[in-house]
C-alpha cells in the first residue's frame, strides 16, 4: 500500500512505499515529514514519459556538473550523494497566440527612439508544473522533453519498465498539486511574457506592451522523469534536478569563498598596478 508523504518543510509530496526508503524529503532533503493515506483517487495524468537516464549515468552527471566551475569546492566532486529517480507531474500547453503590441525601438531621430506597433501571430508551447516541490524555473530549465516515447500513465506502475524509472519497487511520483483551471492561467502569463520576449529581439524594439489572446491547441497532465540530488554541504542541504531524458544538471551549488576572496584580490591588484603604471607615466 503505497501512502502521500508530504514535507513539512517544502510542501513537496510524494507517492511511495515508505517503509522501504530513508524518511527524507526528496525536494529538500529534510526529515520533516507526514503520512497521508491515499483515501481518494488521485489524478489521473494523460501520459508518462519514461526515464533514459540510469543512476549511475545521473551520478556522473552530477560529478561533471560539480567540476564544471573552478569556484566550486574540490569536495563537492566527491562529496555523498543520494539521487533518486521520480516522476513528476506538468501541464504542457500548445497554444496559439495572436498578440498585439505597443513599443519603441531606437531610431536616427532626436529621442533616439521611434514607435512601433502591429499584431503578430505565432505557435508557443509552455510547460507548467504541477508540482508543490518543483519550480517554474527549475521545469523551464530542464526542458525540453520529448513526448514522441510516451506511454499512457495507468501502464507506468505496473509496466515491466517500472525499474528504469525507480530503483524501488514502485514508482515513486507525486501527485498533481494544480489543476488545469489554474495551470492556464500561468500558462498564459508564461505564453505572452514569451512572445513579448521574441517580438522585442525581432522588432528590436526597448520597450512594449502587449495583449495577448491566448487559443490552446492541445493541453495534456504529464508526468516527466526526473532525478533529484540531495548533498550536505556546510551544515547545509543543497538540492539539484536532472532531466531523466537529457541529462541536464539544473541547480544550485556552494562556492568556495577562498577562490572568490583569491579571484577579486588578484583584480584589484591588476586595478592598482594599471593606476600606478598611469601615475608614473
Amino acid at each position: 500500500m503505497s501512502d502521500l508523504l508530504r514535507c513539512l518543510a517544502c510542501g513537496g509530496s510524494v507517492v511511495w512505499d515508505a517503509a522501504q526508503v530513508g524518511a527524507a524529503c526528496l525536494f529538500c532533503g529534510t526529515i520533516a515529514l507526514e503520512v497521508h493515506a491515499a483515501s481518494e483517487p488521485l489524478p489521473v495524468p494523460d501520459a508518462c514519459l519514461p526515464s533514459m537516464v540510469s543512476p549511475a549515468t545521473a551520478d556522473a552527471r552530477f560529478r561533471a556538473w560539480a567540476a564544471s566551475s573552478w569556484l566550486r569546492p574540490k569536495a563537492l566532486r566527491s562529496a555523498k550523494i543520494t539521487v533518486q529517480p521520480v516522476m513528476l507531474p506538468a501541464w504542457r500547453f500548445h497554444s496559439r497566440l495572436e498578440t498585439h503590441f505597443a513599443g519603441l525601438r531606437r531610431a536616427s531621430t532626436r529621442s533616439g527612439k521611434t514607435p512601433i506597433a502591429g499584431v503578430d501571430h505565432v505557435d508557443l508551447s509552455v510547460m507548467v508544473p504541477a508540482s508543490a516541490g518543483l519550480s517554474q524555473a527549475e521545469l523551464s530549465a530542464l526542458r525540453p522533453f520529448d513526448e514522441h516515447a510516451a506511454v499512457a500513465w495507468t501502464q507506468a506502475p505496473t509496466s515491466s519498465d517500472a525499474a528504469s524509472m525507480s530503483t524501488n519497487a514502485s514508482v515513486i511520483w507525486e501527485p498533481p498539486a494544480l489543476t488545469q483551471q489554474g495551470a492556464r492561467v500561468r500558462a498564459h502569463r508564461e505564453l505572452a511574457s514569451e512572445h513579448r520576449r521574441r517580438l522585442m529581439r525581432s522588432q528590436g524594439m526597448v520597450s512594449a506592451k502587449v495583449s495577448a489572446v491566448v487559443d490552446d491547441r492541445d493541453v495534456r497532465l504529464l508526468m516527466v522523469p526526473v532525478h533529484i540530488g540531495v548533498f550536505r554541504f556546510r551544515d547545509r542541504p543543497w538540492r539539484f534536478l536532472i532531466n531523466g531524458q537529457t541529462g541536464e544538471v539544473v541547480g544550485d551549488a556552494p562556492i568556495d569563498w577562498w577562490k572568490l576572496l583569491g579571484l577579486v584580490a588578484v583584480a584589484l591588484a591588476v586595478v592598482v598596478a594599471v593606476l600606478l603604471a598611469r601615475q608614473w607615466t
